[in-house]
Parts: C-alpha cells; sequence; structure tokens
C-alpha cells in the first residue's frame, strides 16, 4: 500500500501531478506525453488531463508544433521566493562574497537532496563552465566533496546507510565510485572538517567542501569551492582554503529541522 493510499489526507490526483513534473530534469527538459507515460508509468489519460491544467495555469511551456512541455518561468519566481524563505541564504551570501573576492575561486552552497547534492548559490568565475553557473544543478552526493562533507557530520547507521545504498555516477576516470574507498574519504571528511575530492566531476578540478552544522551537530548543507590544478596543488588547497572554509562554515548557523 502506498503512502497515498494509508493516509487520507494525501490527494492522489496532486501526487500524480508532482511525479509529472519531476520527471523534467536535466537531462529530459522537453518531453512530451508518450515520454511521460514512459517515464511515470501514468495512464495516458491523467496525463493529458493534467498537462492540460498545469499548462491553463502557467506553469507548463508547449511547443505549438511537436506538442511538447517544458517547464514554464513560473519556477523562476517560485525559486525567488524559495530564496526570500531561506535564511541560511542570507547568512551565507555575503560571506561567499567576501570569500571569491578574496581567493578569486568559484565558491557555491551545496544542498543534500533525496541522495544528490543540489547547488542552491553558485558564484562563478571566469573558467567556470556554463553549467557551473546555474543554482538547481545536481549530482550524486557520494561524488562530490560537499555531499561527504555533509555525510560525514551524520551518525554512524546513517553514513554507513547512505555509502552503501546511495547512487554513484561516472563523470570522468578519475572518479571514485569504490563504496569502500568512498567510505574512507567521508570518514576522513569526518576527522579533518572538511572533504576533498580530486577530478571527480570534472578533469584537472579539485573540490573541497566544509559542513554547515545544525545545532545537533547534523549537517543538511555545506560551503564547497572548487580551483583549478593548473594553478592550485592539493597541499597549497589545504593550506591556504580549507582553514578559510572551515572557519566560515562554523560561522553560520542553520535553521532548518533538526532530525
Amino acid at each position: 500500500m502506498s503512502e497515498s493510499e494509508r493516509n487520507p489526507l494525501i490527494i492522489s490526483s496532486l501526487v500524480k501531478a508532482v511525479t509529472l513534473l519531476k520527471a523534467f530534469d536535466e537531462e529530459n527538459a522537453v518531453l512530451g506525453i508518450s515520454d511521460l507515460v514512459r517515464k511515470t508509468g501514468i495512464e495516458k489519460s491523467s496525463i493529458q488531463r493534467i498537462l492540460a491544467t498545469l499548462y491553463s495555469e502557467g506553469m507548463l511551456n508547449r511547443d505549438s508544433r511537436s506538442r511538447r512541455y517544458r517547464l514554464s518561468n513560473q519556477w523562476l519566481h517560485m525559486a525567488y521566493a524559495h530564496y526570500i524563505a531561506e535564511p541560511l541564504t542570507s547568512q551565507v551570501m555575503p560571506r561567499l562574497f567576501a570569500l571569491q573576492q578574496q581567493i578569486g575561486q568559484s565558491f557555491n552552497l551545496a544542498e543534500i537532496c533525496d541522495t544528490s547534492i543540489i547547488y542552491s548559490v553558485r558564484l562563478p568565475v571566469q573558467r567556470t563552465n556554463f553549467e557551473g553557473t546555474l543554482v538547481g544543478r545536481t549530482h550524486p552526493a557520494l561524488n562530490t566533496s560537499g555531499g561527504r562533507a555533509i555525510l560525514s557530520t551524520w551518525d554512524v547507521e546513517a553514513r554507513q546507510n547512505a555509502v552503501q545504498n546511495w547512487p554513484v555516477a561516472e563523470y570522468t576516470p578519475r572518479t571514485t565510485t569504490d563504496r569502500g574507498e568512498i567510505a574512507e574519504l567521508v570518514e576522513q571528511a569526518r576527522q579533518d572538517g572538511f572533504a576533498l575530492s580530486f577530478q571527480e566531476i570534472l578533469l584537472n578540478e579539485i573540490g573541497i567542501a566544509a559542513p554547515i552544522k545544525a545545532s545537533n551537530g547534523k549537517a543538511r548543507a555545506a560551503i564547497h569551492c572548487s580551483v583549478s590544478m593548473a594553478d592550485w596543488s592539493v597541499e597549497r588547497v589545504r593550506k591556504e582554503i580549507a582553514p578559510l572554509l572551515v572557519d566560515a562554515a562554523r560561522t553560520f548557523f542553520d535553521p532548518g529541522e533538526d532530525d
């Protein structure tokens, strides 16, 4: 029995609508009815009604020729409302701007989102590629320094469950996909107070992240910096960036729920 069947407060038609909206992602930005049937398993007649409703409410755009759908700019308006309502963002932004001016490198705020990290603040530099400038981009948490930094603050059982069961992806020949190695990297981050990654998402890039903890010591977010290996060595990152990042992360208070 599904959660919607167990809980009388849940509206099953709204669950279907949300499922359809979640089908639009980085790899599936434009979808037709047949695509959505295949991706979601929802019956065609329901999908047609939901799409018609979302389109009429301005939440989707539709190509008149292909009759395929994409998310409308109404979602940007909602994203802006999220930033206004999220107290962590207002804390982090000024300090990240200051760090970027001081070091001249790319800084981000990474938050846990299911089994991934999602970049909710991005301060790029000239070398940053287009995708690296966009908020909302996700990567599997286990593949990133931000994700490992966050997980390093969780209890033993939660850390082990994540390492054993969360998805991984291979972005470069240097991406760490061995779960034993990932577990060691998470434990190293727990000892150091920060996590490092080497060429795991992009070649010739070093990532470093420090967790932002709630009052219970558990993190759901991290501040992250990425640098080019053409200009930075691992030793220099540890010496010059790690202390600044850890110090900055400690000045923030995450008011999120303590669970």
